[in-house]
């Protein structure tokens, strides 16, 4: 049956969002600064008055055992949070309690927050975990539910991480916006990946700057334990380590579907890769992967 004009000016309008939204971080970083009360970027946005933005910004953080800022939602919710212009350092990640401590920047349950601008070097030092469930990286987000806005980590450096990841979005069906930073993969970290998404749909990578030292990927997509749809990677640069730049894989019989990567430079700098892009058997079950240069 052929579409209506309905459905013809929705799949327009949905495009066009689509097109737009590797602005928005910029936009409402924009507004955080000139306007703070007039940006509404959610319908739910309508008629609050309440403040909006808790501010971290400017701060010197290095020498922690746990996190070098922590913002947590235990109930979930938003919380308008701008984490900007950091020098975070030297995260050791040796609370007793807690294995999976260590993050430059650690955000759970929480919708609404930017981390932008920031530095951010050497953390989860001493990080004993084998798994990623809680976000031990320079930059962990989990908890991110469906209908929440979504946090903007945008503009950061990261570099010189011994272990685990750069930036790492887990268990967030609600997603994110990853845009122009510049990660720099130290060259013994063998286990960690600058970019790496788990677990997590509607997700937007773009724009980043990645330079892997080590042997591994420059973007991991797992959908582990659950299925994955609705990501994209579009723009920037990659250069890999002695495998692929981008790679997709799973774990059971999970899946991603709806996966564009589209306008993106990728370059091996070893000499066994395995190719630039690489899809682990039947995991990925629709894509559009255009325009690149590999």
């Amino acid at each position: 049956m052929a579409d209506t004009k309905t459905d013809k000016i929705k799949k327009r309008w949905a495009s066009l969002k689509n097109e737009r939204s590797s602005w928005d971080s910029h936009w409402r970083e924009i507004s955080d600064y000139l306007l703070p009360r007039s940006g509404r970027f959610q319908t739910s946005d309508r008629n609050n008055g309440k403040k909006k933005h808790n501010n971290i910004i400017d701060n010197k953080i290095k020498d922690q055992i746990g996190y070098g800022i922590a913002v947590y939602q235990p109930a979930g919710g938003n919380v308008y949070c701008l984490i900007r212009g950091n020098d975070i350092q030297n995260i050791s990640g040796t609370i007793p309690t807690n294995p999976d401590s260590g993050n430059g920047v650690y955000i759970a349950g929480c919708g609404g927050v930017s981390v932008i601008g920031n530095t951010i070097r050497n953390c989860c030092i001493s990080t004993n975990t084998a798994t990623r469930s809680l976000a031990p990286a320079a930059i962990g987000i989990n908890g991110v539910a469906a209908g929440m806005i979504q946090p903007i980590v945008s503009d950061n450096l990261i570099s010189e991480m011994p272990t685990l990841d750069g930036i790492l979005i887990t268990s967030s069906p609600g997603g994110g916006i990853i845009c122009d930073n510049t990660i720099l993969q130290a060259v013994g970290n063998t286990g960690g990946t600058p970019i790496r998404v788990e677990a997590s749909s509607n997700v937007q990578i773009s724009g980043n700057s990645v330079n892997n030292l080590s042997t591994g990927v420059c973007i991991y997509l797992y959908a582990n334990g659950v299925s994955m749809t609705n990501i994209s990677v579009s723009g920037g640069a990659l250069l890999g380590g002695n495998t692929a730049q981008i790679r997709c894989s799973r774990n059971g019989a999970f899946s991603i579907s709806n996966l564009t990567i589209s306008g993106v430079v990728m370059r091996s700098i070893g000499t066994t890769g395995t190719g630039s892009i690489v899809f682990d058997t039947s995991v990925v079950t629709s894509a559009l992967v255009v325009g690149n240069g590999i």
